[in-house]
């Protein structure tokens, strides 16, 4: 199912069978001989009880047929009364307009990540996200967990990610990423298939639970594989053997004592910093900043000189003050 439904099933249903009795009421009285604007006429008042009277008699047959719809469309508008005001009593006119207004927002949707699974993993991602102002939309398949989103203001979609109808309601075409964060790993290689099939270029982060797991994800088409027991064990160790080392690392990465941001950029193409050295552009777009490493034609380069020249579509990670970085932006295009 793409969308929720904006009715409930029972609502709809009941609506259906109205439609139904007018249509069959209409052609009825048209067979008796009444014109269809009088036929029309004849069958709202009977289903609606009003006691407009045929502009002509009736056969027997047609009285006959006029107690049944009668007795039909009194039925019918019961279980349509009914159903409506279960549906009022659930909130259901709040919940539709929300969820056409989540509809609405999935669709304008552009230069996104899609986060496949809310557990443990994705909500973590997803408060990630949000404390970096980067857009997101969230996909599960359970609708307690849709909930919980929800509750934290989160845009989400209650869906398989395995299923492109679900991808597609969500924007894959037009997001910059998608993480798999499922607690399994074959769901995940299903989604990073299904996402990769619809959109060659997405950006795509897996979680691996499994270690063996991590080249069926490459596989797939994942452009990362994180698998967070590994990543927790290495970091126990680290802190364990080297706690100074890590710590370090901790503050400069999240920079808060420091107020120094670790960001990423993509050189454009055409733009002023094409065909430029590095050391020209940290002492000017980047005002004393630094570059830290260029992923230039798929080679990383941690050790970046200031004679190297920059290319176009290359990955730079820079390093410096909010000011510095919104300057940088601002003179770099």
């Amino acid at each position: 199912m793409v969308y929720q439904r904006l009715l409930p099933r029972r609502l709809l249903a009941g609506l259906t069978l109205l439609a139904l009795i007018i249509v069959v009421g209409v052609a009825g009285f048209m067979v008796a001989g009444l014109s269809a604007v009088d036929a029309l006429l004849t069958t709202v008042s009977a289903v609606t009880t009003v006691g407009y009277a045929s502009p002509r008699a009736l056969s027997a047959g047609a009285k006959v047929f006029n107690a049944a719809l009668i007795l039909a469309g009194v039925g019918a508008g019961i279980y349509v009364l009914g159903s409506f005001t279960e549906f009022l009593m659930e909130g259901g006119l709040h919940g539709s307009w929300i969820q056409r207004r989540a509809v609405r927002r999935m669709q304008e949707l552009v230069d996104h990540y899609i986060i496949s699974g809310f557990g443990r993993v994705g909500q973590r991602v997803a408060n990630q996200l949000a404390a970096a102002n980067a857009p997101f939309v969230i996909v599960d398949t359970n609708p307690e967990t849709i909930a919980i989103a929800q509750t934290h203001g989160f845009l989400c979609h209650e869906g398989d990610a395995t299923r492109n109808v679900v991808l597609e309601a969500v924007g894959v075409k037009r997001a910059r990423g998608l993480l798999a964060c499922a607690d399994s790993d074959v769901n995940n290689v299903y989604v990073v298939l299904a996402a990769r099939a619809l959109n060659p270029d997405l950006y795509i982060v897996a979680r691996a639970a499994d270690p063996d797991a991590e080249q069926n994800l490459y596989n797939a088409g994942a452009s990362r594989v994180v698998s967070p027991y590994t990543m927790a064990g290495n970091r126990m160790a680290h802190l364990a053997v080297q706690p100074m080392a890590a710590d370090f690392i901790d503050v400069f990465i999240h920079g808060q004592n420091l107020g120094v941001q670790i960001e990423e950029r993509v050189i454009p193409p055409g733009g002023p910093l094409v065909d430029r050295a590095v050391g020209n552009i940290r002492n000017r777009e980047l005002a004393g900043g630094h570059v830290l490493a260029v992923e230039h034609d798929g080679q990383l380069i941690t050790f970046v000189e200031d004679d190297l020249i920059l290319s176009a579509n290359d990955r730079i990670l820079v390093a410096g003050t909010s000011d510095q970085l919104a300057h940088f932006d601002a003179t770099a295009g």
